[in-house]
């Protein structure tokens, strides 16, 4: 009998011992609290850099159906609408760029928003990105020679209506067919 005493009393022991306190629980609760305090802003930026990268491939696309267009139509960029046109101008007749290029990116609509795009631009008007107007109907292969350095790479096709990505940059699709943020 002597013996079974003791074992008892071993054994409430390790229990008690092996159990968390309250102020244990509380510590170890703040301290993953302050860790995942300290890892939201990396996960933010790196979710916006996420969002930039799909943004630059959705305009890469874009800059390749422009020069799909191009080639159908003897080498010279469609006759767009400005971005602050949303559907068809009616004094111009011009369509808006997701009209123009729809076709040549299979019917893609998501590929006309811009993952940044928070503020409703694409459900407003169609696409959160902006035709550069002053490219209308010219021969793509000749814009750049006008320029005095003759660079085509820094004049901008298509890119996006607000500068939605860090640093409040706007990504582009330039004449020469690259796709990167405007500068």
């Amino acid at each position: 009998m002597k013996n079974a005493g003791k074992n008892n009393w071993r054994s409430d022991s390790c229990s008690s011992r092996a159990a968390f306190t309250l102020i244990e629980l509380l510590v170890t609760l703040a301290v993953i609290g302050v860790l995942a305090s300290l890892l939201m802003p990396a996960l933010s930026g790196a979710r916006k850099k996420a969002d930039s990268t799909r943004c630059i491939s959705n305009l890469r696309q874009l800059g390749i159906a422009a020069r799909v267009y191009a080639d159908e139509n003897e080498g010279r960029l469609p006759l767009v609408a400005d971005s602050a046109q949303s559907q068809t101008n009616a004094a111009g007749g011009k369509p808006a760029i997701q009209q123009v290029l729809a076709s040549h990116v299979g019917g893609n609509r998501n590929v006309f928003k811009c993952p940044g795009d928070k503020g409703g631009v694409f459900e407003r008007d169609g696409s959160s990105y902006e035709w550069n107007a002053s490219l209308n109907g010219r021969i793509l292969h000749r814009i750049g020679l006008d320029r005095p350095d003759g660079n085509s790479t820094k004049t901008f096709l298509i890119r996006d209506r607000a500068a939605w990505h860090p640093r409040n940059r706007k990504n582009a699709v330039f004449v020469d067919g690259h796709a990167a943020p405007d500068l």
